[in-house]
């Protein structure tokens, strides 16, 4: 970490968040009352924009301000103060920090104080007047005044600080992958100041003043030279430091530099020393750190939203999934983004494939990988069930071969895993629960009678094994909250569900939990069968992501619900993705659906088609097209529904008499009628035309045979076949 000097915000910044910055305004202007049920009206999406990052990446040299790797572009707007916490600062430039996406997920929204928090709507400067913080603000005070920067690539608390102990638990300094990374530039940047003492040459011109890690190495050289001057801390800075080392070297006596060669390496071996003395604080992950740094010290008041006791999950999104020998599906792997492409928010996965193609499977074993073995053994699975039938002819032919489920994170070295060996009768995998995950079956029923909820982890991911379990009756525990986590709650509910601006969640003496529409209040209970199930299930949501965190907005977690487009009319289909994606932005969504409206709201390598190949084994269709801009029928018509049209089925069913490959003489004369047929057919005006359609219905008949007999580069084939054709028509060779 490094002290950061900002530049003052330029023209292009104010012209990219004014719109949205007066309407934050407007929002505030509303009574606290209402402010509770309405998040903070900002696009999240423009702090991932290109032209708003490019402009903080130029005031931090395109490096992290936190623990200063470098990232070009590569790199993430994080508000120092969160703006789940400071919403009307969410626009203000000195607030803006570039980081990585491991210091941005670390940091989440955690901001430990020491006192009490500014009012709301203080200025920047009298936040900062007001506010003691107990993370360091690289661009507001010295880092080194708080820690202090072994040679060794270790950070530790400098005088035992407390400011500085938050701030390497928020961030992670120590993570083995940093600590190697500083280690090695504090080395090359001690042989040179070493060489340059040696053979009294000049030092590199960008030395201690460009580049990664340059806090570490900095602070490494000025403990170095400090028998001969000892810096003040503000000193410790590239120009200033370059500037003492360049006026020693001139003045200096070879006795001079002979004595800081010995410092040089006396610093190293004392490093060495702290660096064992510390070490362990910081081996065992963040639970390790958390269990050394708490003992004694009293809790953190009111802002620090970081909870500090209880399971530490991972922060870090899945990067990829891989399913071996479970239930149905005998060898699949699936890639997901670590982050979506200038949008706010966590990658989803949505899952399409014909019936009994493993989607609910697929569901399942992402559950059992992220729940962790200690939780698994309260669903009572019979294991040997989930193992994959090897039977031809029969479905209870139990394979014998490992079932196993890993799934791993982005910049998490240990996946989440399930695995069972049907032979020993073991389970294995990973023992302690990775990651917050809830599931929910295919039917969501509200359950109509009020029953006590389970509290167990295991226990929410029932519904995926027991499609028949309703979900929970959320009005008794809606009812018994109150105040900011009721609103919050609300707010939740109302960015899902169809209620309008004036309208409101309410919880009324006699009716209980209601929807305020209009002035006229309906209770829960009596609402729509579909209504209620979302309503149910977004309850069930909050519910258990307010067990960990207490703000929404940045609570993480995997929610895995299956056939999504269950109960929804058509209109909230087309809305469900991108609205579970708002109100819950750091959640991932992993679904199936076997409905095209339900893709709005994903990205292109968001959704992943599922097939049987003619060995009946399951695989992922490749080189789909880019799913966002289609319309509802360029969907069907698509690879990832397969139809050649959206004619009415009646048709389509004469289609698949004519063009089922059943091998039967019937067959081959349905095939042979088939291909008169389109022979005949001469479409289009011109020959351009009409060769286009001659390889267009020749692709279009391919992919109306069963998914797993259309060759992967079918689309590719057709295209060439055009290309040729034309080449051919033109003379070309």
């Amino acid at each position: 970490m490094l002290k950061i000097n900002r530049n003052e915000p330029s023209k292009q910044f104010f012209e990219l968040v004014g719109r949205s910055k007066d309407d934050l305004f407007e929002w505030a202007r509303r009574p606290a009352a209402e402010r509770e049920q309405r998040r903070a009206p900002f696009n999240s999406d423009i702090f991932h924009q290109k032209e708003l990052r490019s402009l903080v990446a130029f005031d931090f040299e395109q490096k992290c301000a936190y623990c200063e790797r470098p990232l070009e572009m590569a790199g993430e707007i994080d508000h120092f103060r969160p703006k789940s916490l400071y919403p009307w600062l969410a626009f203000e430039w000195l607030n803006f920090m570039y980081a990585c996406s491991s210091c941005n997920q670390s940091k989440s929204n955690a901001f430990p104080l020491s006192g009490r928090p500014s009012p709301f709507l203080a200025t920047f400067d009298d936040v900062r007047l007001v506010e003691k913080p107990l993370l360091i603000d690289p661009t507001f005070e010295h880092p080194g005044k708080y820690l202090s920067f072994l040679s060794t690539g270790l950070i530790i608390p400098r005088n035992n600080s407390r400011k500085g102990r938050e701030t390497i638990l928020a961030f992670q300094l120590n993570e083995s992958e940093l600590v190697d990374e500083r280690k090695n530039a504090c080395s090359k940047s001690l042989e040179t100041w070493a060489y340059a003492l040696e053979k009294r040459t000049d030092l590199p011109s960008d030395f201690l003043t460009r580049g990664p890690f340059l806090g570490c190495q900095q602070w490494s050289i000025a403990q170095s030279i400090a028998n001969y001057k000892k810096l003040p801390t503000a000193k410790v800075t590239g120009p200033n430091l370059e500037n003492e080392l360049r006026k020693f070297l001139e003045i200096s006596s070879e006795e001079d530099r002979s004595r800081i060669l010995q410092d040089i390496e006396g610093l190293k071996a004392d490093d060495l020393r702290k660096n064992e003395e510390f070490k362990d604080t910081f081996e065992g992950g963040p639970d390790r750190v958390r269990e050394q740094y708490y003992v004694g010290i009293a809790p953190t008041p009111v802002r620090d939203v970081d909870r500090l006791i209880g399971p530490f999950f991972a922060r870090s999104n899945i990067s990829s999934i891989r399913i071996s020998n479970f239930k149905g599906i005998e060898e699949l792997s699936l890639e997901l983004p670590s982050q979506r492409e200038e949008r706010a928010g966590a990658p989803c996965l949505l899952l399409l494939g014909e019936n009994a193609v493993g989607k609910s499977s697929f569901l399942l074993g992402i559950g059992l990988a992220l729940l962790g073995s200690e939780e698994i053994d309260a669903l009572g699975l019979s294991y040997s069930s989930l193992a994959r039938s090897v039977g031809r002819e029969t479905w209870d032919q139990w394979g014998q071969n490992e079932i196993r489920v890993a799934v791993e994170f982005h910049g998490k070295s240990e996946p989440a895993v399930f695995s069972y060996d049907p032979v020993s009768g073991k389970l294995g995998g990973s023992q302690r629960q990775s990651q917050i995950v809830l599931g929910y079956g295919p039917h969501r029923y509200f359950s109509p009678t009020k029953k006590r909820r389970f509290r167990s982890s295991a226990e929410r991911l029932r519904s995926l094994i027991d499609p028949a379990r309703p979900l929970p009756d959320p009005t008794d525990w809606l009812e018994r909250i109150s105040g900011s986590e009721f609103g919050a709650v609300a707010a939740t509910i109302r960015t899902i569900l169809p209620i309008g601006d004036s309208d409101d969640l309410v919880n009324d003496p006699e009716f209980g939990i209601c929807v305020r529409a209009d002035g006229q209040l309906t209770p829960v209970s009596k609402l729509s069968e579909g209504y209620r199930s979302v309503f149910a299930m977004i309850a069930d949501i909050c519910r258990t992501l307010l067990e960990a965190s207490p703000n929404l907005e940045d609570a993480r977690g995997v929610v895995l619900i299956d056939e999504i487009d269950t109960h929804l009319h058509p209109r909230w289909k087309m809305q469900v993705m991108s609205s579970l994606r708002r109100a819950f932005p750091k959640v991932q969504f992993i679904v199936t659906s076997h409905d095209p409206l339900c893709l709005r709201g994903m990205e292109d390598g968001e959704v992943v088609v599922l097939y049987r190949d003619p060995n009946g084994r399951v695989r992922q269709m490749e080189d789909l097209p880019d799913v966002s801009g289609m319309q509802a029928e360029q969907l069907l018509t698509s690879e990832y529904f397969g139809l050649a049209s959206t004619l009415d089925a009646d048709v389509h069913l004469e289609i698949a008499r004519i063009s089922e490959p059943d091998g039967t003489e019937t067959s081959r004369l349905l095939g042979k009628e088939t291909d008169e047929l389109i022979s005949r057919l001469t479409v289009g005006d011109s020959a351009t035309a009409q060769i286009i359609q001659e390889a267009l219905q020749k692709y279009l008949l391919e992919r109306e045979k069963p998914i797993g007999g259309l060759s992967r580069n079918a689309r590719s084939e057709a295209v060439l076949a055009v290309s040729q054709a034309l080449r051919s028509t033109l003379g070309e060779t």
